[in-house]
């Protein structure tokens, strides 16, 4: 599934929001759209400097899956001084051909926001456009939201972040070479570069899952700056159990489950090697 320009098309289903995670209450907005019986478009206006809740190739990979036939990505930026009604007029009907409408609950557009449900439902009413706004999904009492689940992250709390995403959190990644410090530990690992637009969870030790060519295994994952031997960067160091074979090249998908402890710098390498074996020993019993 490719983008789209913004420009004059076919009729179409639009589904309006930011899908930076696609999480469940992400999902019943782009599901409403897809079951209008139109070809459904996905609009995600997007704000600058912020990191989200997939990457690119997997947002795009889900919304497929999800029956959408378009997917344009809109930065805020290029629509931030359009009033709710020229958004209306010029984006949403002029160059995507909108014949249905659906949002949720708490969809804002226009100029500083001011623009609501309310006001959308009587701009389509007067276009003749169908509108459906969904209701919040919640989970124990609370909508689900990006700002709930960047929170849970940043805290370390995955069981929290994975459950209201939808599913385990984490990126498909290329394996790239590293200082084979592993290997000298005895605990060989995959070393992935953490993508710059991609959420941070709390940086630390992390019981993972790890999926190549549609094996998957159990991993301890270190998510951070490697404080023991230094990093320019983040970097995702996972030492998959029982896993012989050299990745380099590969894409290796991991999602982190639990948090195990902070990333910490260790006095000496056989610090470092003894609390990775104590890892992986907790990480084997888990189920």
């Amino acid at each position: 599934m490719n983008s789209i320009p913004l420009q004059p098309t076919a009729p179409t289903a639009v589904a309006l929001g930011t899908f930076d995670g696609l999480h469940p209450g992400h999902q019943a907005v782009i599901r409403a759209a897809v079951a209008s019986g139109l070809p459904a478009t996905v609009l995600s206006v997007l704000p600058s400097g912020v990191r989200f809740l997939t990457t690119d190739e997997e947002r795009r990979r889900l919304l497929a899956q999800m029956g959408a036939a378009a997917f344009i990505p809109l930065a805020l930026d290029e629509i931030r001084t359009m009033s709710p009604r020229a958004f209306f007029n010029e984006v949403l009907l002029a160059r995507c051909g909108a014949r249905v409408l659906s949002c949720g609950f708490n969809f804002r557009f226009g100029q500083n926001a001011a623009g609501d449900t309310d006001l959308l439902a009587r701009l389509c009413a007067e276009a003749g456009v169908r509108l459906a706004v969904a209701d919040p999904v919640t989970q124990n009492g609370l909508p689900v939201s990006s700002t709930r689940i960047h929170n849970a992250l940043a805290a370390g709390d995955m069981p929290t972040a994975n459950a209201l995403l939808g599913r385990p959190f984490g990126a498909a990644l290329p394996v790239i070479h590293g200082n084979r410090l592993g290997h000298t530990l005895g605990f060989p690992t995959i070393n992935q570069a953490w993508p710059d637009e991609l959420a941070l969870p709390r940086f630390g030790v992390y019981a993972v899952t790890v999926t190549v060519k549609g094996v998957t295994r159990k991993g301890v994952c270190n998510l951070g700056v490697r404080p023991t031997v230094g990093s320019d960067r983040v970097l995702c160091e996972t030492h998959v159990l029982d896993l012989q074979e050299e990745l380099y090249g590969q894409t290796a998908d991991v999602r982190l489950l639990a948090f195990l402890r902070e990333e910490k710098a260790f006095a000496s390498p056989a610090e470092l090697q003894a609390a990775i074996a104590a890892d992986v020993a907790t990480v084997r019993t888990m189920p």
